[in-house]
């Protein structure tokens, strides 16, 4: 039975413009856009964007789909448009919500600025707090980090399950590294 391809937003930065050109010119961005317009297989959807924050490496697009990863490319051109069209199909028929790297356009592999876990993020990488429960779906194995401590007060500081590098809002709650997960 053929997989039905997933409906993926392709974003895409207007604002992009490389080092040079002419500020009087259209901008590499929205020429991308525009070449892409009208291009794109059913169930993709083009969304303009203002800024991708990454200008150094301009032209920027992002891939999503629900339950796959998020991918950020960057050096893009106008002339781009067939191999984005190449990564969305990839994409779009992954069995398990990543590009494949065999087959990815050899821009794509060179490109690669970010790839970014499917979303709710939350419920994908931190486990809930004693007595919430568990989200269903996969990820809830033996390898699972413990629960976070719960907090007295909502912006009580807690420590994080083992292995978080960084400071996260999470529910009301601050979240810091200590300096043991640091070292580890």
């Amino acid at each position: 039975m053929p997989q039905t391809p997933l409906p993926v937003r392709l974003l895409v930065c207007v604002t992009c413009r490389r080092e040079g050109d002419d500020p009087e010119a259209p901008r590499q961005g929205a020429r991308l856009r525009d070449a892409l317009a009208g291009r794109l297989p059913e169930g993709v959807e083009l969304q303009p964007v203002e800024c991708l924050g990454n200008c150094k490496r301009s032209c920027t697009v992002a891939l999503s789909a629900p339950g796959t990863w998020t991918y950020v490319f960057g050096d893009l051109t106008a002339e781009s448009g067939p191999d984005i069209l190449t990564g969305i199909d990839l994409l779009t028929h992954s069995s398990d919500g990543l590009m494949p790297w065999r087959g990815r356009p050899d821009v794509f592999k060179r490109s690669m600025i970010a790839r970014i876990p499917p979303l709710p993020i939350q419920e994908v990488l931190y486990p809930p707090l004693e007595g919430e429960g568990r989200p269903p779906g996969p990820g809830w194995g033996e390898n699972t980090p413990a629960p976070m401590e719960k907090a007295a007060s909502p912006r009580e500081e807690v420590t994080p399950p083992r292995g978080f590098a960084s400071t996260l809002p999470l529910q009301g709650r601050v979240v810091k590294p200590t300096l043991k997960d640091a070292a580890e």
